[in-house]
């Protein structure tokens, strides 16, 4: 019979580590199309709670909600699509004022003693207000829009298998932890899925909240470019700490500069209600969204959040921005889990010495209560029983048995 080869400690550490270093490499290498799939996974973290609670109540076949779900999904693609009228025409907007916009902001300026020279202004001035496009780039920016729409066919198609096998992956991997890690390493993988998850699921209710919010309010007080601002506000949530408060300088950008403004304010009081609403707004999503909704799943120092997002963006741009706090969350789980095992005294060689003597000891005591005046079997001679004496001797305990 072939005995199987069997490989040492050592042995498996330095494959696992060739292992880990090629999947680095591989995944440094396809870094620009795993951008689809990586929001993939981040939805799917987002919709399988509500799928599998669906089919939980309904007993319903899951591939049947996925397929709700995405047409639900199309419907809001849609909406947005429909959108891009009125975007496009507060986008051009703002591109004829954005001159007068300049022309405001200097005259404030020079108001507070700041001087700006005639020449470097127009230079800046005719940089943002009419950027020309270098030659051939006009097709680049065409095959960047092909590469745009195929990637995100490439996200619904990866996100719709996700939501419909994501558990079965799930199930697979937890399958292949080995049955002694099983108790440690499971809770683990659960705290992942519930940190990362809960993460995703907070930043888009908190996009979506604030983008609804702050559209409704400067709507009211007649802000121009709602739309943009609202958008961007929005988008800006996803950096932490700096994010909301550059938002909020926006906005109050546009009310100081507008021409027009509601109630018979002056641009100063619009500019400071404005601010006030940012301010409320920010303070209702730090204490009662993000209790709520996040529970602070990641649990970070503010400074390791902001330090992680520059650094994520100085890596991966946008994509590395939006990853960086759930990839240190993940890290801070992994090391909390880790580190322990790492510093505690390795007594596997102590524990083998102390296993051996407690065998021993007890097959001595067994050996040592066998009456002295047993027959030896068979006719075994007194010679014999004289070598069995000795030998019985030999192996009394050394110390006393502990019991228990």
């Amino acid at each position: 019979m072939t005995r199987s080869v069997r490989l040492d400690s050592r042995t498996k550490i330095f494959i696992a580590a060739v292992l880990l270093l090629f999947l680095l490499l591989l995944l440094g290498q396809l870094a620009s199309i795993l951008t689809p799939f990586i929001l993939a996974m981040l939805m799917a973290f987002v919709l399988n709670p509500l799928v599998a609670a669906l089919v939980r109540r309904t007993h319903l076949p899951r591939v049947v909600f996925v397929i709700l779900l995405y047409a639900i999904f199309v419907a809001g693609v849609v909406w947005l699509v429909s959108l891009a009228p009125v975007i496009a025409h507060e986008v051009r907007s703002l591109i004829n004022h954005l001159p007068g916009y300049l022309d405001e902001l200097r005259a404030s300026l020079v108001k507070m003693g700041f001087t700006i020279d005639d020449r470097t202004y127009t230079n800046i001035k005719q940089t943002i207000t009419n950027p020309q496009l270098p030659q051939g780039q006009g097709l680049m920016l065409a095959g960047r829009g092909a590469e745009i729409a195929l990637k995100f066919f490439a996200f619904l198609f990866a996100t719709f298998f996700l939501l419909l096998d994501g558990e079965k992956i799930v199930a697979n991997i937890k399958k292949g932890v080995p049955q002694r890690w099983q108790a440690e390493v499971l809770p683990l993988i659960d705290r992942i899925d519930d940190t990362v998850g809960g993460w995703v699921r907070g930043q888009l209710i908190l996009v979506l909240a604030m983008s609804v919010a702050t559209f409704t309010a400067l709507t009211i007080l007649g802000v121009n470019f709602a739309l943009l601002i609202a958008i961007a506000t929005g988008i800006l949530e996803t950096i932490p700490y700096v994010g909301p408060y550059a938002a909020g300088g926006l906005a109050v950008f546009v009310a100081l500069v507008q021409p027009v403004t509601p109630f018979g304010w002056s641009n100063v009081t619009l500019a400071l209600v404005v601010a006030l609403i940012y301010t409320v707004l920010r303070q209702l999503e730090d204490y009662v969204v993000v209790p709520f909704v996040m529970g602070h799943a990641v649990k970070l120092h503010p400074m390791i959040v902001l330090f992680a997002a520059f650094a994520g963006a100085a890596v991966a741009g946008v994509l590395g921005l939006f990853l960086a706090v759930p990839t240190i969350a993940i890290i801070k789980l992994l090391l909390e889990f880790i580190w322990p095992k790492l510093i505690e005294p390795d007594t596997s060689f102590e524990a083998e010495i102390v296993a051996e003597a407690h065998d021993t000891a007890n097959i001595a005591a067994e050996i040592a209560s066998t009456p002295a005046d047993i027959t030896p079997p068979n006719g075994v001679g007194d010679n014999e029983v004289d070598i069995i004496e000795p030998v019985r001797g030999t192996l009394e305990p050394p110390y006393p048995l502990r019991r228990g």
